[in-house]
């Protein structure tokens, strides 16, 4: 088994442990790799990329270091959390007018006053080219996580890093119970911390602030849309296939559909204007591993320079296999 898989982690589980139930549900044995492209806190859900084998844990690094997030967030303001999300210690802020040590509250008498302060907020942060992480955080301090010098009572100073909000949408503001709820959506650098973001903007306004609820939409230019649950691996997989090279004019196309027919995929097969092969296929997951094991290979006379492959849902139900 191995490949790059598209999983849907749900509220609960830490990524580690989600990784565990992967392996599981996979059957992979303990000398085999399995990673992910990006930690997803406990409390959050959303996209998660796994890895299965040295080879693809590999890409993971390659492939996601450095590419961009899309987040919907929902943020509390009015309150303010030690561990900067809904799962730590709440504290809420005060309905004064008096210094709070990070800003003046400010109780505005309209939502409409509200939501010209908090865009004008985002804006802000918008602009800034660095952010500080969470106190309880995965960032290594003299070689311990943040979160267990944290727990243990230390003190920390935790550098900023430089990171970037590209791009947001506010879904939402509505006030209730003397708090703000925030609903929007996030696009950002690798590095940017949501639970900071909630943080800085509760900051900016001196109402405090934190995350209530998160999921991640996007990675990259894979989507939540395309994730798998675990109870679908019994079911019918999706295999994405791109190839460059010496991949069109040499019969990649009918080699992926005589493999595919032998197999019991259904999906096509199609040249793009890269000068590229695109195979989608699907099927149950041995046999989709099977396949993807002969056209990464390719017919006699294809020369493969550079190949990607991730398994996912099914997106549209095929019902044989065609050459495009």
């Amino acid at each position: 088994m191995q490949g790059l898989f598209l999983f849907y982690k749900p509220s609960g589980p830490s990524s580690a442990q989600f990784l565990n139930h992967v392996k599981r549900a996979l059957l992979i044995p303990r000398d085999i790799r399995v990673g992910h492209g990006g930690t997803l806190d406990p409390f959050a859900s959303g996209l998660l990329v796994v890895g299965v084998s040295r080879a693809y844990t590999k890409l993971l690094s390659h492939q996601l270091l450095h590419t961009t997030k899309e987040y919907r967030v929902e943020i509390i303001l009015g309150a303010s959390s030690d561990t900067d999300d809904r799962t730590g210690i709440i504290q809420k802020i005060p309905n004064t007018h008096e210094d709070n040590g990070v800003g003046t509250i400010q109780r505005l008498t309209s939502i409409v006053e509200w939501k010209g302060k908090i865009a004008s907020a985002i804006e802000t942060l918008k602009n800034q080219e660095t952010q500080t992480p969470p106190q309880y955080s995965a960032i290594k301090i003299q070689g311990k996580p943040a979160y267990t010098r944290k727990r243990a009572g230390e003190s920390l100073s935790i550098s900023a890093k430089k990171v970037s909000l590209l791009a947001y949408q506010i879904e939402s503001i509505q006030e209730k119970n003397d708090l703000i709820y925030i609903t929007m959506t996030l696009v950002v650098s690798s590095g940017f911390y949501i639970r900071s973001f909630a943080r800085d903007l509760g900051v900016l306004l001196g109402t405090g602030g934190y995350v209530n609820a998160l999921e991640r939409a996007k990675i990259g230019f894979f989507s939540l849309k395309n994730a798998l649950n675990l109870d679908d691996l019994d079911k019918d997989v999706e295999l994405h296939f791109w190839a460059s090279g010496a991949v069109q004019n040499v019969g990649f196309r009918a080699f992926a559909q005589d493999c595919a027919q032998t197999l019991n995929i259904t999906g096509f097969s199609r040249n793009t204007d890269e000068n590229r092969v695109e195979i989608i296929g699907q099927g149950k997951l041995p046999q989709l591993q099977e396949f993807l094991a002969r056209i990464s290979v390719g017919p006699v006379g294809s020369h493969i320079e550079f190949k990607e492959d991730w398994f996912g849902s099914v997106s549209e139900e095929y019902k044989d296999f065609s050459i495009k």
